[in-house]
C-alpha cells in the first residue's frame, strides 16, 4: 500500500506560485530601491550644486542659471520618481497581500497532507496489526 495525496499537483502549483510571488515581490522591493537611490542622488548634486555656489564670493551669471536650472531639473525628478515610488508602493501591498493568500492555501493543503498521512499511517497499522493477530491465531496464540 502505498500513500498517494490526491491534491498533490495543486500543492505543488501553489508552492511554484508561493516561489513566484516572493520573486515578484522582491523585484517590486529593488524598483523601490532603485528608484530611493537616484532620489539621493539628486538631492545630492542640488546640495553639491548649492555648496559650489556658497564657496565662491563672485558667481558668473552663467553658472548661477546652468545651477538653478539644473536644481529645478532635480526637483522635478524627485518629486516625478516620489510619485512612482508611491504607484510601486501600493503596487506591492497588493502583492504581499496576494502572497498571504497563496501561503495561505499552501498552508491549509499542508495540513490536509499531514492529516491524510496519518490516517494512512493509521489504516497501515491496523492492517499490519490484522495480519499479524491472524497469523498469532493460526500459531495457536490468543490475539491481544
Amino acid at each position: 500500500m502505498k500513500f498517494q495525496f490526491r491534491l498533490e499537483k495543486a500543492a505543488h502549483f501553489y508552492e511554484q506560485k508561493e516561489a513566484l510571488k516572493k520573486l515578484e515581490l522582491a523585484e517590486l522591493v529593488r524598483r523601490v530601491t532603485d528608484l530611493k537611490e537616484k532620489i539621493e542622488a539628486f538631492t545630492n548634486e542640488n546640495q553639491l550644486n548649492l555648496m559650489r555656489t556658497n564657496r565662491h564670493q563672485v558667481i558668473s551669471p552663467a553658472w548661477l542659471q546652468f545651477s538653478s536650472e539644473r536644481s529645478g531639473y532635480n526637483l522635478q525628478s524627485i518629486k516625478e520618481l516620489n510619485e512612482q515610488i508611491e504607484d510601486l508602493q501600493l503596487y506591492l501591498e497588493k502583492k504581499k497581500q496576494e502572497l498571504a493568500e497563496v501561503m495561505r492555501i499552501k498552508k491549509a493543503l499542508e495540513k490536509v497532507r499531514e492529516k491524510k498521512w496519518n490516517e494512512f499511517k493509521l489504516i497501515k497499522n491496523r492492517k499490519e496489526q490484522s495480519e499479524l493477530d491472524e497469523v498469532s491465531q493460526l500459531l495457536g496464540g490468543k490475539p491481544e
